[in-house]
């Protein structure tokens, strides 16, 4: 599947409250929830770190998390218009121009 796909399909799922029938509304709450994934992200790696979750529960709680940071992420995207492909391939421009800014060799294509 590609991000794109991805991208559509997640949008499927997508429904929000009366509250967020605006777009700027939307992007706010995809925002929002994306802030709060992420911190759901650092606090299954908090509990892995003080023992509460096994390497196998931290995995798992780990995947489930990065997917809901993936869909704020992706519906974020929608929101805005831009094809989810768009942020990763330019996401992948810039690191590569910083990679080679750092004196690291090329990487490949």
């Amino acid at each position: 599947m590609n991000m794109n796909e991805y991208q559509e399909k997640a949008a499927e799922t997508a429904r929000y409250s009366n509250k967020n029938k605006d777009r700027e509304a939307r992007i706010n709450y995809c925002v929002v929830g994306l802030i709060g994934e992420a911190g759901e992200v650092a606090d299954a790696h908090k509990k892995y770190l003080r023992g509460t979750f096994d390497k196998n529960q931290h995995k798992a709680t780990l995947i489930e998390e990065c997917g809901d940071v993936l869909w704020y992420m992706a519906m974020l995207a929608h929101e805005l218009d831009i094809p989810f492909d768009m942020v990763a391939g330019f996401n992948l421009l810039k690191l590569r121009e910083r990679y080679k800014q750092s004196g690291g060799p090329s990487p490949s294509p």
